[in-house]
């Protein structure tokens, strides 16, 4: 797992919570999840698209999410994944939060969703507080790209009302955003409030898959893929080049321009067993630079290699029993030279 612990700080009433934790299966077998499990009533677990099995190389998105709803104050929960194969075990996570009562933010979370890239789009919630009539919000800081606007909507002695603006910088790269706004208010304690915000910028030209697993092969084995290249308007692939021993990149020059093209991809996997983390650069008419598409393979040792090498790790290497046997009787021999005797 990338890492085991996450704190969402302080969030409104009704706030999403959401984590994903990466459960990265670095072995050469798959790996799967027999169950999950959460400490506390206040958290659900799950894994996105119900993937059980990870095989070599790949990886499974383990989701927590607390209940902001329904809880209050501070919460934590330990979250359990139990492992059957290869072998039996347990990855444990953690989560914590600390939830006010008195603030409310309708709806829990910003969510752009997808947008092309140099579009822009805005967003709005409601942030309102009740029992104080002095509380008040003095700013909201945001990453580089948004740009935030909060105004004051209602206030009496019974609830005090904002309105916040949120909107999404039309020069936002491509890939996904998952951050967090922070709300500051004029309390003494808890006085920031995190306000999650997720958005995904499409990229003019999209690869598919996004990351390429080519399975676990034999030494000599050849394995055939394909990469899917699209886009909205028609476009041309310029250069494709592949960085990696036996990776090779099967490509029809002066292709015609269109929305889709197929890329043959094609390994050959050599006699060294191993993981290989290998690249594949996609260049194309419609944008500056090259698309990156990680590629990953694991070569399987030939069937006996193991006991080959462990017998030629062997040589000289004489077992503590056997070791100990002659030393012991030479003792008396060595004591007598010491003058002990």
């Amino acid at each position: 797992m990338d890492h085991t612990q996450h704190n969402f700080g302080v969030v409104a009433r009704g706030a999403k919570a959401e984590h994903v934790f990466v459960l990265r299966n670095p072995a050469a077998e798959a790996i799967h999840i027999a169950g999950i499990r959460s400490s506390c009533g206040c958290a659900r677990v799950r894994v996105l698209d119900d993937k059980r099995t990870i095989p070599p190389g790949d990886s499974a998105s383990v989701i927590a999410s607390l209940d902001t709803s329904s809880f209050a104050g501070a919460r934590s929960a330990t979250i359990g994944i139990t492992l059957d194969k290869p072998a039996p075990g347990e990855v444990q996570a953690h989560v914590e939060t600390y939830v006010r009562s008195d603030v409310l933010v309708q709806p829990g979370n910003i969510e752009f969703g997808a947008i092309q890239r140099g579009g822009a789009l805005e967003k709005t919630i409601r942030v309102s507080s009740s029992g104080r009539y002095s509380w008040g919000i003095v700013e909201v800081k945001s990453g580089p790209y948004f740009t935030c606007h909060v105004a004051q909507t209602h206030r009496d002695w019974n609830q005090v009302c904002y309105e916040l603006r949120v909107r999404l910088d039309s020069a936002t790269p491509p890939g996904y955003l998952r951050e967090h706004l922070i709300v500051v208010t004029n309390e003494p304690q808890h006085r920031e409030i995190r306000v999650p915000v997720e958005a995904h910028v499409l990229a003019d030209v999209s690869v598919s898959p996004a990351t390429l697993f080519l399975g676990v092969v034999q030494p000599g084995e050849e394995v055939l893929r394909q990469l899917v290249v699209r886009a909205k308007k028609p476009f041309v692939i310029k250069n494709v080049l592949a960085e990696g021993a036996g990776l090779e990149i099967g490509l029809v020059e002066n292709e015609e321009s269109k929305p889709l093209h197929l890329i043959p991809v094609r390994f050959e996997a050599g006699e060294r067993p191993g993981k290989l983390q290998q690249t594949i650069r996609i260049e194309t008419s419609l944008q500056s630079g090259t698309i990156s598409v990680p590629a990953s393979v694991v070569v399987a040792p030939r069937q006996g290699q193991f006991a080959r090498n462990r017998s030629r790790s062997d040589v000289g290497v004489v077992p503590l029993p056997q070791l100990a046997r002659p030393l012991a009787s030479r003792l008396p021999v060595l004591k007598r030279l010491l003058g002990d005797e």
